[in-house]
């Protein structure tokens, strides 16, 4: 089974975010690898520096930036990585600091996560919150994810239709504001419209159109998630909690 990223299978545009512990040295770290080429964001076998690897494309495309040995060894840390198809360029973030950009975008699919499929190129020991956004997230938007800030992290749908006979072509009406559908049947994009939507769909290729079908989505709210506790008059008979949602 694989995650469909769009694009083609030379460049897509996603974000990949992931907190990780432990990075594996002394070999290739691939962090996702697709499932017919590219190893989206990985560090070179050879030394420390992190890119993207472009398979017939360039292969590895460094991003300029190193993740030395020790930083990870005792601590987590944030990754990110932001594929666009557009520029056909991949900028790489640390601990929500961008870091430096390969001069490669990558796609189009995601088949194993936190190694090569064929092993040998483990990440890291531990990762943790992985995520896949489909779309091309912002310097603010990695750096409110990496701060744990999920107020202003941008929340992403990402959903791929399906149809027989060859399909060319989709539409998609009465989509949320924000989201949209490409040729492929990739439904995509950043909504705040919160309920229940029933939306058209039809696939057409060169034969004609196909009967229209609808579509039930559901977008909800990120689940409320309690933070920055901190216990007070522990000792008695009842202790105070300071707290807020996020």
């Amino acid at each position: 089974t694989v995650l469909p990223l769009g694009g083609d299978i030379t460049k897509a545009t996603f974000t990949i975010s992931t907190w990780f512990k432990k990075m594996h040295y002394g070999g290739w770290r691939t962090l996702t690898r697709g499932s017919n080429r590219h190893h989206h964001f990985m560090g070179n076998q050879n030394n420390n520096d992190f890119g993207v690897y472009a398979n017939n494309n360039g292969n590895f495309r460094n991003a300029g930036f190193q993740i030395p040995a020790a930083l990870s060894a005792n601590s987590w840390h944030h990754f990110a990585g932001v594929s666009n198809a557009t520029t056909n360029q991949s900028k790489l973030y640390l601990d929500g600091v961008y870091k430096g950009t390969a001069d490669r975008a990558t796609g189009d699919n995601i088949y194993a996560i936190g190694n090569y499929q064929g092993g040998g190129q483990r990440f890291a020991e531990y990762l943790d919150d992985f995520r896949v956004y489909g779309v091309a997230l912002t310097d603010n938007d990695i750096a409110a994810i990496a701060a744990g800030d999920i107020d202003n992290a941008v929340p992403s749908i990402l959903h791929t239709l399906s149809a027989l006979k060859g399909p060319t072509g989709f539409t998609a009406t009465g989509l949320p504001t924000g989201l949209s559908v490409n040729s492929s049947g990739l439904i995509s994009g950043v909504t705040t419209a919160i309920g229940d939507h029933n939306v058209t769909i039809t696939a057409s290729n060169l034969a004609g159109t196909s009967t229209p079908q609808v579509l039930a989505l559901s977008i909800r709210p990120n689940v409320p998630v309690i933070g920055d506790v901190n216990s007070s008059n522990v000792g008695g008979t009842s202790a105070g909690t300071n707290f807020k949602l996020i």
